[in-house]
């Protein structure tokens, strides 16, 4: 009947999640239920998002979630259960302890290469202790992947096969007490994707590969001790970039391919000489 009050409730099937309703292609509604006045005929359409494939148990014990993002060359991300975003694993339980990533994974009888590690994977598993093992066939590590991961210790070595460290990748991490290794194929470091791992420590360096460092990419890591020598390569550095990085104490070497740096990317930092 018109102008009585009508209710839709959108339920997803394992592995997806509402994402919104739509009507004539656009945007009516994020909730579920959604309530509204019958005022004429209505048709609307639940929108789902697929939030993973499968999952699995790896070889430390903890069940991870697989989204393939390759068919044909058999290549998967690792992804959080309820979606690429700030409550990941809403629902679900998160994985604990010290944990190795797997290289590939079985699914169907098919083996899949883990090349990803999607945006949000590992958002506030703080539960995760120890050393953090990252697979040689990863090549990318998204957004927010091990943000507030705070229970991570022990070094971090990041692949050769890395070729991209999204922004807040590792993002307030402080439990990290061992070296930053970051591989020689990687070439954008983005924006806060080490702020606040304020105990890595030793000598630190920016291999030949990084072209663009972001904004707060290293802001208060103040662990790293010794000089400093950004890589060849490197032609931007962003605002922030090193500040709060008081345990360097030798000299800071720019290279000449360096065009842009940004405001107070060096603050408070300790070097001898420039």
């Amino acid at each position: 009947d018109c102008n009585t009050q009508a209710t839709v409730l959108a339920t997803p099937n394992d592995c997806y999640r509402f994402v919104n309703w739509t009507e004539n292609d656009e945007v009516i509604s994020t909730a579920s239920p959604y309530t509204f006045t019958l005022e004429s005929d209505r048709n609307l359409v639940a929108n789902f998002f697929r939030q993973y494939d499968f999952s699995a148990i790896c070889s430390t014990g903890q069940r991870l979630y697989y989204r393939i993002i390759d068919a044909e060359q058999h290549w998967v991300s690792i992804v959080a259960p309820n979606g690429d975003n700030a409550f990941g694993w809403n629902g679900y339980t998160k994985p604990e302890g010290d944990i190795t990533l797997p290289e590939t994974v079985e699914y169907n009888g098919t083996s899949y290469t883990v090349t990803d590690i999607g945006n949000n994977a590992f958002v506030t598993c703080d539960g995760l202790t120890g050393s953090l093992n990252i697979p040689n066939s990863v090549t990318s590590i998204g957004d927010y992947a091990f943000f507030y991961c705070s229970g991570l210790t022990g070094s971090l070595t990041i692949p050769n096969s890395v070729t991209s460290i999204g922004k807040s990748a590792f993002e307030r991490c402080s439990g990290f007490t061992g070296s930053l290794a970051i591989g020689s194929s990687v070439t954008s470091i983005g924006g806060s994707a080490f702020v606040g791992c304020s105990h890595f420590t030793g000598s630190f360096i920016i291999p030949n590969s990084v072209t663009s460092i972001g904004n707060y990419a290293f802001n208060n890591c103040s662990g790293f001790t010794g000089p400093l020598a950004i890589g060849n390569s490197v032609t931007s550095i962003g605002d922030f970039a090193f500040w709060d990085c008081s345990g360097f104490t030798g000299p800071l070497t720019i290279s000449s391919s360096v065009t842009s740096i940004g405001d107070k990317a060096f603050l408070n930092c300790n070097f001898t000489n420039v």
